[in-house]
């Protein structure tokens, strides 16, 4: 009796120990879980975002429960977070502007007139020079809106969840920035 406790207790601490690591894309380990407002989330998914078989960022999704369906993530009024870690000298402010306006008029079946004042005060807190290790957090409270920090230091708050939904719909959406990183954020590649 003595040894099948000892046994369930290992596996016990195992299994705890497994769901606290951190995550791991690639090279570069994540935490497993980031608080946003009063909140705290854990990660849904994380994967790479590619282009001509070039690493350019990683990115990881946090939410307060892993989600697979893209348009539940989309349409959530509820805290969740991407973070962005850039991984390659090729992304630079001209091409994330581009990268980002191309992805909301995706987002948004072709039309993202009725939030280029949003879209404008995002891309403008990309404007300073982007360099490998950099990262971004896109973070959603209901009550606030998107807020974006670079390196640990907020850049702008931007309000209201329909910019929230076409912001995530970049990744989520039907027409996704990468469909294989969809698939990874969404846990569908494990």
């Amino acid at each position: 009796m003595m040894e099948k406790s000892k046994i369930i207790l290992i596996c016990t601490f195992a299994f705890l120990g497994l769901s606290f690591m951190p995550v791991k894309v690639k090279e570069l380990k994540f935490p497993d879980n980031f608080s946003v407002g009063k909140e705290k989330l854990i990660v849904s998914g994380a994967g790479v975002r590619q282009k001509y078989f070039i690493d350019l960022y990683y990115a990881v999704l946090y939410m307060k429960h892993k989600e697979k369906n893209p348009q539940r993530i989309i349409d959530a009024n509820e805290e969740m977070s991407f973070k962005i870690h850039i991984v390659s000298r090729h992304v630079n402010n001209q091409n994330l502007e581009e990268a980002l306006r191309e992805g909301f008029k995706l987002s948004m079946g072709g039309n993202s007139s009725g939030l280029q004042k949003e879209i404008d005060l995002l891309v403008n807190a990309f404007s300073d020079k982007i360099q490998v290790g950099d990262e971004f957090d896109l973070s959603y409270m209901p009550d606030n809106g998107v807020n974006v920090k670079k390196n640990g230091k907020d850049r702008v708050l931007i309000q209201g969840l329909a910019f929230k939904k076409a912001l995530f719909g970049i990744w989520f959406g039907k027409e996704p920035a990468d469909e294989d990183l969809k698939q990874e954020l969404l846990g569908l590649n494990d």
